[in-house]
């Protein structure tokens, strides 16, 4: 899920010592989900497992397909939009030392777009023969039956895999920091700062398809708050030139059931450098480099196997920036 927030904002200095901003932030999000369906855990369809003679709820793990038998890609693409509001204040408490805040409200975004599924070969074959044989299909289904050839009709026009629309709602959660900047002195300036994002509200993505046929997902993320500590520093090595650097630690918001290729999040330490540099009296130039470096975590890869995954993350950051005042 990608969103971008575009935030226009208001600030207003009550006092000397006093600022307050506030704006809305309309929201722009585009989700992608794609995943795998697993023959095994599938329904026999009725009109191959009445005409062989199978009870209802048979499926084709009975049948001997083993778990993990990739059968279908589904791909959702679904875009949304909305807005939140986000407010904030500046407390200069000495001249150098102040203290901030800002709080981004929540929002539900509803999600409307399309599902693709295209089939994927299986190369199984039926074990056994399955039904009133010697027959033809649909009463008897022949040992040596290509399966894909008899799943081919799921994905035809008002089959369970049929192509169609798709809407989905999700909570973008409420977040808000805290923190502080002290200026040592003419070369040093420390900050630090808390920043909460409150993922508990994100635990519920309803999937519905216009198809009939295609049952809805309901996936239950269940995810936890995030808490993040941010340090960083800056120093003025000379007139030109500003240095800095930076830490950022914050928790993971799945839970260990939750852990999947949809996403294997865990927490996360970042490392950052950073320099400012003063080109002429108005063009200004930014270079920095961050390390994130994720802590390895289990997570389940096949769900018969439980959290037998091992999923590792880390990245290399890259950003140069170039301002002009007037």
């Amino acid at each position: 899920m990608r969103s971008i927030y575009i935030q226009p904002t208001l600030g207003y200095q009550i006092t000397p010592k006093l600022k307050f901003g506030i704006g809305v932030a309309f929201i722009s999000s585009r989700l992608k989900l794609r995943q795998r369906a697993d023959l095994s855990t599938q329904l026999v369809p009725d009109a191959l497992r009445a005409g062989a003679g199978l009870p209802v709820g048979t499926t084709f793990a009975m049948l001997g397909v083993p778990t993990g038998t990739d059968f279908a890609d589904g791909v959702l693409d679904a875009t949304g939009t909305g807005f939140a509001v986000n407010f904030g204040g500046i407390w200069q408490v000495t001249d150098k030392l102040s203290i901030g805040g800002h709080w981004l409200t929540k929002k539900t975004i509803d999600f409307d777009g399309d599902a693709t599924f295209t089939q994927v070969s299986t190369g199984l074959f039926l074990p056994t023969a399955i039904g009133a044989c010697p027959g033809a299909p649909p009463t008897c289904l022949q040992a040596g039956t290509p399966l894909d050839g008899l799943l081919g009709s799921q994905f035809a026009s008002g089959a369970p895999l049929a192509n169609g629309p798709v809407a989905t709602s999700i909570v973008m959660p409420p977040q808000g920091s805290i923190g502080f900047a002290y200026k040592a002195n003419n070369e040093w300036t420390f900050m630090a700062d808390y920043h909460y994002v409150v993922w508990g509200w994100f635990n519920d993505v309803p999937i519905n398809f216009a198809n009939a046929a295609t049952p809805d997902l309901d996936l239950h993320p269940a995810n936890k708050d995030t808490h993040g500590f941010r340090f960083g520093t800056e120093y003025q090595y000379n007139s030109k030139v500003q240095l800095r650097g930076g830490y950022l630690y914050h928790t993971g918001a799945s839970p260990a059931q939750f852990v999947t290729p949809l996403l294997p999040e865990g927490a996360r330490n970042e490392f950052t450098i950073g320099a400012g540099i003063a080109l002429t009296p108005r063009w200004h130039a930014d270079l920095a480099y961050q390390f994130i470096k994720q802590s390895d975590r289990r997570g389940t890869v096949n769900l018969a196997a439980g959290n037998t995954g091992l999923y590792q993350f880390s990245a290399h950051l890259f950003g140069a920036g170039v301002s002009v005042s007037f």
